[in-house]
């Protein structure tokens, strides 16, 4: 996160990439899912890579989907589906905007 929030995005990747890879030796599943929905928010929100952030946040949504009878947990699991929502509006704007454009052609 100190590398993503100082401007430095190549090397903010390269931790999160490695911090992944050891993320199977973490045993608590939610701390793997908070890891993902802050993936997918770094993403969506600051690099407009939305199939990568789907991704991820799919990933973190399975997880507090199924511990939502914890109301912490219901909050993250309507968080993810707030940053699905946003990827696909984005998504569908884009098209729509192509589609409106190809139409003036």
């Amino acid at each position: 996160m100190y590398e993503f929030k100082n401007g430095e995005f190549i090397r903010a990747i390269v931790f999160y990439k490695r911090a992944e890879k050891r993320l199977e030796q973490v045993g608590d599943e939610l701390e793997r899912a908070e890891f993902y929905y802050k993936l997918s928010e770094v993403f969506y929100h600051h690099m407009k890579q939305t199939h990568v952030s789907m991704y991820y946040v799919g990933l973190s949504y399975d997880t507090y989907k199924a511990h939502k009878s914890n109301s912490l947990y219901m909050i993250r699991e309507i968080n993810c589906l707030t940053v699905i929502w946003q990827v696909i509006s984005l998504i569908l704007n884009a098209e729509k905007r192509r589609f409106l454009i190809y139409c003036q052609l």
